[in-house]
């Protein structure tokens, strides 16, 4: 007859440490709603079609502060874009800049001619050179 292996006695392990659950009774079983919490800590980033509607504001209105466009622009009830005077102020970097090269490429379009990025690029090094702006700005 053959030998039956037998194991050696061993103790039973202890259950496994568990974590709190929900609090209450179906904690989980609430109705999902539509609403947005109001009070998010970060910003999203805004698309180029945002970004063109407020440089769009700011030409059309030029003697507000980027605070007073920050406020205009989050304060709106339908499609609020909410951005800081910092986030701002990073993509004007120089006012006076950015409106001669903007009155330059309308004088463009006005003559019918094509720019492309690099005439960009080259004729706002120009306007830097003419508006004594230092170039570590």
């Amino acid at each position: 007859m053959p030998i039956k292996p037998v194991r050696k006695p061993r103790d039973k392990p202890a259950p496994y440490a568990r974590k709190p659950g929900p609090k209450g009774k179906h904690a989980k079983d609430k109705p999902e709603t539509s609403a947005k919490n109001t009070a998010t800590k970060q910003c999203n980033n805004l698309t180029l079609q945002d970004w063109l509607s407020v440089f769009a504001f700011i030409d059309a209105h030029p003697t507000l502060s980027q605070e007073q466009v920050v406020d205009h622009f989050s304060s709106l009830g339908n499609g609020a874009l909410k951005f800081t005077q910092s986030t701002l102020s990073r993509k004007i970097k120089q006012p006076d800049v950015e409106r001669a090269l903007v009155i330059w490429l309308r004088s463009m379009e006005e003559k019918r001619e094509t720019v492309n990025g690099k005439m960009l690029v080259e004729k706002r090094k120009c306007f830097e050179k003419e508006l004594n702006v230092p170039e570590n700005e």
